[in-house]
């Protein structure tokens, strides 16, 4: 009896967690996404109504000046393309990748990459500034050669689809 119950109780759990998945709400992004990349841990990140801010998770489209490499180098085509990258800085910090290490507010914070895990040439932003209003750098120290701002440049604010916060991951 307990046992079925159980089983019972997994595939509710597993029912509503896929309904929220592919539900989309107020925008046409789901609540609940699946992550597969390798720069953040796999599992299902739940949408939070949180302003984006310095630490946070954010879901973004794909940058336009990214477009053209995404869309000659991996399976997706650019434009449908959505990104979830921790914010590591925001507005007003000051950004320099000049080096062949990123630097954020005067702090050495990963390297800055030039090949990706196949051994394909990446883009590579080149600044050093402080960030407007309304940009962010969004950076993955997970894995060292992440397609990230180092890449791509800041994100602007209205490319931010939502903040996004674990719900269950594993590895």
């Amino acid at each position: 009896m307990i046992r079925s119950r159980t089983v019972r109780t997994l595939w509710a759990f597993g029912g509503c967690i896929a309904l929220l998945t592919i539900w989309p709400r107020s925008t046409q992004r789901p609540f609940v996404v699946l992550n597969r990349s390798q720069s953040l841990s796999c599992g299902l990140y739940i949408r939070t109504s949180d302003p984006p801010v310095r630490g946070s998770l954010i879901e973004f489209r794909n940058p336009t000046p990214n477009r053209p490499w995404i869309d000659a180098h991996m399976f997706v085509h650019a434009n449908g393309a959505y990104f979830l990258k921790p914010i590591e800085a925001g507005p007003g910090d000051h950004v320099d990748s000049l080096g062949s290490w990123l630097f954020v507010d005067g702090e050495k914070r990963a390297p800055m990459t030039a090949l990706d895990t196949t051994g394909r040439c990446l883009p590579v932003w080149r600044a050093r500034r402080h960030l407007a209003a309304d940009e962010f750098f969004v950076l993955s120290t997970r894995v060292p050669n992440s397609l990230d701002s180092r890449h791509f440049g800041p994100i602007k604010r209205a490319e931010i689809e939502c903040v996004r916060r674990p719900l269950w991951v594993w590895e």
